[in-house]
């Protein structure tokens, strides 16, 4: 995640260097590039959490029931 916010940084760092240390915004591409960057990460955050957050207490116990059960039928 943090080189999805640092590579756009560097790049416009150079691209200011490269200008003559002129830091302007090259409107409106930089602020719809940014834009565009910034909904990408918060979908990026999004998917990654609901992701992580499904099954982790419903599903689990249900699991290790099942293993339990078929580990006492085998004896």
């Amino acid at each position: 995640m943090w080189a999805a916010a640092v590579i756009p940084v560097a790049a416009y760092l150079v691209r200011s260097i490269a200008r003559g240390w002129d830091f302007g915004l090259d409107l409106p591409i930089d602020a719809l590039l940014g834009g565009l960057l910034g909904v990408l990460i918060a979908l990026a955050l999004w998917t990654r959490n609901t992701t992580a957050a499904e099954g982790t207490e419903e599903e689990l116990p249900t699991q290790v029931d099942r293993e339990h059960d078929t580990e006492g039928d085998d004896r």
